[in-house]
């Protein structure tokens, strides 16, 4: 039997990936034919045709036809179905979450394989698959590869954080500190920590705990160590022989870790640490989880699509309606993670311009407020002076970096002849009718707004870089360069920032009376609120730019506050008795807004302090980066009444109980 089988990748050494990898091995085992196809090839592709597994990235070079595809993730399994639309197919499902697990719809697609229980719900109960056509083949070991180690030690020495997500700025830190606790080493294996691991088998039995979930754990487990839960998403818990059927039932998965991961929380799990318990875990893992069985287990779902395909073989127009119908589903996310690059690249451009900006200022021997006449007796003036055709003129056709080069240098130059009429001037000037193509870039759009509602400079700077922030992609330059574009603003054109002391005074006589001691503020940025260190509390900014975490520390080192690189959507955050939460927000999606208020809700802080409008009838969705108001109060949130509010710069910060929220 000649089995093609697809993944989103073959680079990186992960779940899926060398899930592929254990399938083909052992299909080659029996006799069969593998082959394994994706766009993406890398370390997982080598060990592959090391195997002397043929791994291919264009399907053209396929020149005879497969008896059956194994679909995993859309995108190639749907390539695949199309290039050979008369082959019988298999579409493997291994994920609640990422977009990468939406299962196909395809005619010659009859039998879905789920890896747990809750793949099943996916299946069933959101794309409509019903249930005779679901198989659940759970996730396996090969026993041949993970041996058992020695007995465990009454007291453990050893731990292991095995996750590609985790890193030092994660969770991974507290896990730190909680082991460090109990005098437990502590390692780490995976892609964010840049030490991935081709074959885990060697390591995995020299540590006592290991936090993993998934097939990791399940690795772990094997080899005879005990594993408690844990992954960005939450904390699981040691698995247990109590606990040990349900969690195997949801492939000790997303599920699971239903809790926060905290100091306290990975200590109570640290603590339930049992030698004699976990050696019976390793015992039953073993003998329910054998390689061997699952294997003939999809060969016989193989077997019996290739038949229900022979029996009734699908025309030729449900191939075609069913092609339209996946692009279409597919189309809202790809047109947004296209938009997202494009306005990426923007992003970067426009922070070319600061550069651009101080230089010409620099030349000309002037404030950057404003440089009245044109200058064009140097080479950066006769850039500006050519600048107004810069809307006008389209992009040639070039490579992607050389693209990104051109726009670079075209909307700095075309900021900086705008500019010689002086910031105070720019507003007046992009409403007039002169100059309408002004306003069509997302730079002076963002301009347009901010002076509209009577921001200073500064203020819009300060949009730009949250939507730089809210993208998850910072760009170095524009955030080392806030402090100095502050500075010039302030000294060159009067106005100021809108007052940080009043916003302060206000929250400092709410924590007062609410008792808080601790705050947590997500999207800190530069912390512009706080004007000095507030008595009695103890205070932690999260970011997701690196370089304005680093910034901060070395700013406030004498405040005694704490920064930490947290993405609030995904990941849990540090204990605290409220969490502030400023115009952040408004800048997501609806879906990442309830991700991060689960993790503010599990946190155990008592308070969210929020931005919201109460004006707002209905919350409108939106791309990653682009604002919109919102009212946490109206669905989908459907927060209560604040138990307090404060009115500041026209906005108002709502208090809630996070116990209601």
């Amino acid at each position: 039997m000649r089995v093609l089988i697809t993944n989103n990748t073959l680079a990186t050494p992960a779940g899926t990936e060398m899930y592929v990898r254990d399938v083909a091995l052992g299909l080659l085992r029996r006799g069969h034919q593998p082959i394994a196809y994706s766009t993406q090839l890398g370390t997982v592709a080598r060990m592959l045709h090391d195997a002397t597994i043929p791994v291919i990235d264009d399907l053209n070079k396929l020149a005879v036809v497969p008896d059956v595809i194994h679909g995993q993730h859309h995108l190639d399994a749907m390539t695949a179905m199309l290039h050979f639309p008369q082959t019988p197919s298999v579409y493997f499902c291994h994920g609640w979450v990422t977009w990468e697990e939406m299962p196909a719809i395809f005619p010659t697609l009859q039998h879905y394989v789920a890896v747990d229980d809750l793949c099943v719900e996916r299946l069933q109960c959101e794309h409509g698959i019903v249930p005779d056509r679901i198989h659940t083949i759970r996730n396996f070991v090969d026993l041949h590869r993970f041996g058992m180690r020695e007995p465990l030690p009454t007291k453990p020495q050893r731990a292991l954080v095995f996750s590609n997500r985790a890193h030092e700025q994660g969770y991974l830190g507290i896990i730190r500190q909680a082991c460090s606790e109990r005098r437990i080493s502590v390692d780490v294996m995976g892609a964010a920590a840049h030490r991935s691991a081709e074959s885990p088998e060697q390591f995995l039995g020299s540590y006592d705990i290991i936090f993993a979930k998934a097939r990791s754990a399940i690795e772990a487990m094997a080899c005879g160590v005990a594993v408690i839960t844990c992954d960005s998403f939450g904390l699981g818990g040691m698995v247990t022989q109590q606990n040990y059927a349900q969690s195997r039932a949801l492939n000790f998965g997303m599920r699971t870790l239903h809790r926060s991961i905290s100091v306290q929380h990975v200590l109570d799990e640290l603590d339930r640490y049992d030698a004699q318990d976990a050696q019976a875990i390793t015992l039953r893992i073993r003998k329910e989880a054998d390689m061997e069985p699952a294997i003939d287990a999809i060969v016989e779902v193989y077997t019996r699509a290739i038949a229900s395909h022979a029996a009734a073989p699908a025309a030729l127009q449900p191939h075609m309606t069913a092609a339209s119908d996946y692009l279409r589903k597919i189309a809202v996310e790809a047109k947004l993670r296209g938009e997202a690059e494009k306005l990426r690249i923007v992003a970067q451009a426009e922070a070319a311009t600061q550069c651009l900006r101080a230089e010409f200022a620099e030349q000309q021997n002037m404030p950057i407020k404003a440089c009245a006449k044109p200058v064009c007796d140097t080479e950066l003036g006769t850039k500006i002076a050519s600048a107004a055709k810069f809307e006008t003129i389209p992009a040639p056709r070039r490579s992607p970096n050389e693209l990104h080069a051109w726009q670079r240098e075209q909307l700095a130059v075309h900021v900086a002849a705008i500019e010689q009429q002086g910031i105070l001037g720019l507003y007046d000037k992009l409403r007039s009718a002169e100059h309408p193509a002004n306003t069509k870039t997302p730079f002076w759009r963002l301009f347009v707004r901010a002076y509209s509602t009577r921001n200073s400079y500064v203020d819009c700077f300060s949009a730009r870089l949250k939507l730089l922030r809210a993208r998850h992609r910072p760009d170095p330059f524009i955030e080392n360069l806030y402090d100095e574009i502050l500075a010039k603003h302030e000294r060159v054109s009067g106005m100021q920032t809108t007052p940080a002391t009043s916003l302060q005074s206000e929250l400092s006589t709410m924590f007062a009376q609410l008792g808080i001691h601790a705050l947590v503020e997500i999207a800190c940025g530069h912390c512009i609120w706080l004007t000095s260190p507030e008595p009695g509390l103890q205070y932690t900014g999260i970011d997701l730019s690196r370089a304005l975490i680093e910034q901060n520390r070395r700013r406030f080192a004498s405040f005694s506050w704490t920064f930490a690189l947290i993405d609030v959507v995904t990941s849990s955050i540090p204990l605290a008795d409220a969490v502030l939460c400023r115009d952040w927000l408004h800048f997501l999606p609806l879906s990442s807004i309830s991700g991060a208020l689960h993790h503010m809700r599990v946190s155990g802080a008592k308070y969210l302090i929020a931005t919201t409008a109460p004006a707002i009838t209905t919350n409108s969705e939106t791309q990653t980066g682009t604002w919109r108001a919102l009212n946490l109060m109206r669905p989908p949130f459907n927060l209560h009444e604040p138990v307090m509010h404060i009115e500041y710069n026209g906005k108002m910060l709502g208090i809630w109980q996070l116990r209601d929220a």
